[in-house]
């Protein structure tokens, strides 16, 4: 008689342990409803940014790696076009003022609408290490505060104000690749980079490491309830509540991440490089899974005016509800 395979059938059960493990916490559903807003054909979607009622500012690129940015009519589904010298990663629209940053220390400012652009400042006073391109910018009272600028995967900077209207940014350099920041009562830039999460506070130079670390932290969220949401390369979501100032790993996707953001409800979706999406709904203490076929395609990601807006590589742009997560 021929003996059972006990090696053979302890890895099968290991996989088996493996997999109820990890769909305990994360259950798989059929497909994720959500609305196709708007497309800009042979345009790659880096940012979008709602404006009045029924416009949105939308930073782009098409394929030759030239910047524009949109304003794009919901409504009539048309839009007018201004191209830039440089890409454009953020938009950020105050009451009297738009702003936009890219690359090569790039800041441009709207006072129309978004028909004509000038330049904030040319940042010819940094030095080449203090240089990089722009990827985030966070503006309050209408002035530059924090900034972020990628120089490659290893090294990037910060910029946080120095109250000089000559010379707007003070350059901190990272020594590390930064990926994306958000911002915690306009006071507090926690700056998701390579090998950890630094948090700069009241528009001080010093930096502080998060007592977490050891990974590629690919996006981080504020939901204004108290919680950070941060994204990991290989896939995992931390979870950070300033109550009791405490990072927990939420889950493991086993799929890179790159984008997250939350409401105040406790809404939370993550996307990565997968045809799927994420979703939490208790400020993610608990998160299933759902297919959405553009997960892959999925370029810039955003909650604001009660609104996810999602762009792609495709050009199309979505937008989820609550009502849609709930």
């Amino acid at each position: 008689m021929k003996k059972p395979n006990i090696h053979s059938s302890s890895i099968l059960w290991g996989i088996l342990l493996i997999f109820l493990l990890f769909f305990s916490n994360c259950s798989k559903k059929e497909k994720i409803n959500y609305g196709a807003l708007g497309l800009i054909e042979g345009i790659e979607i880096l940012d979008i940014e709602p404006f009045e009622d029924t416009l949105l500012l939308v930073a782009g690129k098409n394929k030759e790696n030239q910047g524009s940015i949109f304003v794009y009519n919901i409504t009539s589904k048309k839009y007018t076009t201004t191209p830039t010298n440089q890409v454009m990663y953020d938009i950020v629209a105050t009451d009297s003022k738009i702003w936009a940053c890219g690359d090569s220390m790039s800041i441009l400012t709207s006072t129309d609408k978004g028909k004509t652009w000038n330049t904030y400042n040319s940042f010819s006073y940094f030095w080449e290490a203090d240089k990089s391109d722009f990827r985030k910018l966070f503006i309050h009272n209408n002035t530059p505060i924090y900034a972020i600028g990628e120089q490659n995967m290893l090294e990037g900077n910060v910029y946080i104000t120095s109250n000089n209207s000559l010379y707007p940014f003070t350059s901190i350099q990272m020594q590390a690749g930064v990926n994306d920041m958000t911002i915690v009562d306009s006071t507090q830039a926690y700056i998701a980079a390579y090998g950890s999460i630094i948090r700069f506070s009241n528009n001080s130079t010093i930096k502080k490491y998060e007592d977490i670390g050891g990974y590629n932290f690919t996006s981080i969220a504020y939901s204004g309830e108290n919680t950070i949401y941060s994204t990991t390369y290989d896939g995992k979501i931390f979870t950070y509540s300033l109550t009791d100032s405490v990072w927990k790993k939420s889950v493991d996707t086993r799929f890179e991440l790159r984008h997250i953001a939350g409401d105040s409800y406790g809404n939370v979706i993550a996307i990565g490089k997968s045809n799927t999406i994420y979703i939490s709904n208790d400020f993610g203490q608990h998160w299933h899974v759902e297919r959405y076929s553009f997960g892959r395609d999925v370029t810039s990601l955003q909650f604001t005016n009660n609104m996810f807006y999602i762009g792609c590589k495709s050009g199309e742009i979505h937008t989820i509800t609550r009502k849609q997560l709930e």
